[in-house]
């Protein structure tokens, strides 16, 4: 069994009136894709063999621009899959992202040099500044990435203090 018919059995276990329909790759390096459909809600998955898990849950249908989400592990993509599906979640808070990545508040305190309470605080906040949710982000390992997206065009914003060139 390769891994996206792996993750439709455990998806049909987690949401067994979901309808999901499996797309293999017709060659080892090609994406296979797996279609989700539950409450009038649908997901497509992109497994590139290379690169992870592709995620689609705009309502758009605005394929060819690339995947909403990306997930490297099984793990977090299942978590994800259950945020939207069953409880609804489209836009997560910093508390979810942390949970996605299975670390605690406590643990962040400890790479972070705060206190417990302050991460509680800080994940409750509901009007935060650009550098917090930066800093943020960093001490869970990773990076913060701001798009606006206009009629005309898609173009990254750099917020970071430093003029270098992101990915």
């Amino acid at each position: 069994m390769n891994t996206l018919e792996i993750i439709k059995e455990k998806i049909s276990m987690l949401i067994p009136d979901a309808s999901i329909s499996l797309d293999p790759s017709e060659t080892s390096t090609g994406s296979s894709w797996l279609d989700i459909e539950s409450d009038n809600q649908i997901l497509v998955i992109e497994c590139k063999p290379s690169s992870g898990f592709g995620l689609y849950s705009s309502a758009d249908n605005s394929y060819g621009l690339g995947p909403d989400e990306v997930y490297r592990s099984e793990e977090s993509l299942l978590k994800r899959i259950s945020m939207l599906l069953i409880e609804h979640k489209i836009n997560i808070k910093l508390k979810e992202v942390r949970e996605l990545l299975g670390k605690t508040q406590e643990e962040i305190s400890i790479i972070s040099g705060q206190k417990q309470p302050s991460i509680s605080k800080l994940e409750s906040r509901t009007d935060l500044q650009l550098s917090t949710i930066e800093k943020f982000v960093s001490v869970l390992g990773g990076s913060l990435e701001i798009k606006a997206h206009f009629k005309e065009f898609d173009v990254p914003i750099n917020i970071s203090s430093s003029n270098k060139a992101t990915s």
